[in-house]
């Protein structure tokens, strides 16, 4: 992990619990960004949504994937 992007893996790891779940895990709400950047007072908005949404989307399709998986066997 390169040091200039430990804050958003912290914000992540925060921000993870806040998304919803019912058949399918979700994305994190855009409200939940808003607040942890009110909250944290984060600098550059538009390179932690980028990045976070990125990371967000990576792993909410991977998890999607691993339990689509599951369910054939």
């Amino acid at each position: 992990m390169f040091p200039d992007l430990l804050d958003i893996r912290d914000a992540f790891i925060v921000l993870s619990p806040s998304r919803s779940a019912g058949m399918g895990i979700g994305c994190i709400p855009l409200t939940e960004l808003e607040s942890y950047i009110r909250l944290y007072e984060v600098d550059d908005i538009d390179r932690f949504i980028q990045l976070i949404r990125a990371m967000d989307a990576d792993f909410v399709e991977q998890l999607n994937q691993r339990n689509q998986r599951k369910l054939k066997q």
